[in-house]
């Protein structure tokens, strides 16, 4: 129960650590786009397509139910710069559901959270 409490405390720190980067990341992002349209260049803040990673599953997916690519913040378009490398770790993101608090309290929701953030 002790470690569930401190991971909560992490998550909640890493909440605040997120949402500090996304303001700070939206005004560079007005900056750039208003300097490229002043220096009449085109460029891009974000890549369009995320990184393809070959996942090995054995038995060819036979019988398998991915619980971890599927979540409540998953059909929530949320501007996070992990969108490039593995859009299914924002899964959980959605911090207004009580599944996802539950699910980023556990170790492995806390380290996809920092690799969020």
């Amino acid at each position: 129960m002790l470690i569930l409490t401190c991971n909560l405390a992490e998550v909640l720190r890493l909440r605040n650590t997120l949402i500090i980067a996304l303001e700070q990341a939206h005004v560079l992002e007005d900056i750039y786009n208003s300097q490229m349209k002043l220096m009449s260049k085109e460029g891009t803040s974000r890549f369009k397509d995320p990184f393809n990673f070959q996942n090995y599953i054995a038995n060819n997916g036979e019988n398998f139910v991915n619980f971890i690519d599927e979540g409540p913040a998953d059909d929530i378009k949320i501007e996070l710069a992990v969108n490039e490398f593995d859009p299914k770790l924002r899964n959980c993101m959605n911090f207004t559901d009580s599944e996802c608090v539950k699910a980023l309290m556990l170790p492995i929701g806390l380290e996809e959270m920092r690799a969020v953030v």
